[in-house]
């Protein structure tokens, strides 16, 4: 459990602690940089810690059972019941985060359709250059590769 020094700080201080922390998280774009920056704020412990929690508000907001989602994270009731009251309760954060997600693999699955369209159209053009490239005066190799290209 994190503990907090028993010397508090004013309410204005820890509220500019909190937005400070904040812009920061909200500054960094690159995942690189996210996860050096994870690896500096956050045990491994804490990291998967949070991961779970993220990852069990979206497995019950697609309508996954409590013991579904118990045997694949291993986590307990209890900790499902919590991310389940955060939701029941709000949830906002929960949902927003999610739904960015979800539009980050979109946009993933996205990039990797226009790829491979680009890599199909390359290929056309490549075959179509072989089949346009006329053979050299007396070259016999040429002329059967020139055929061959044509009668594709």
């Amino acid at each position: 459990m994190p503990q907090i020094s028993r010397a508090r700080l004013s309410r204005q201080v820890e509220e500019e602690l909190v937005e400070t922390f904040l812009e920061g998280i909200v500054i960094v774009q690159d995942k690189r940089l996210a996860r050096q920056v994870a690896a500096d704020l956050f045990t491994p412990t804490e990291k998967i810690m949070l991961a779970k929690r993220l990852l069990i508000a979206v497995l019950l907001e697609e309508g996954y059972d409590y013991r579904a989602i118990e045997k694949s994270l291993k986590v307990t009731p209890t900790t499902i019941n919590s991310i389940r009251a955060i939701l029941v309760r709000s949830g906002a954060g929960f949902r927003a985060l999610a739904e960015l997600l979800k539009g980050g693999r979109a946009t993933l699955k996205r990039k990797q359709e226009q790829e491979r369209r680009s890599e199909e159209a390359t290929n056309r053009i490549a075959h179509f250059l072989d089949m346009l490239r006329l053979p050299v005066k007396g070259s016999k190799r040429d002329m059967i590769r020139w055929r061959k290209a044509m009668t594709r």
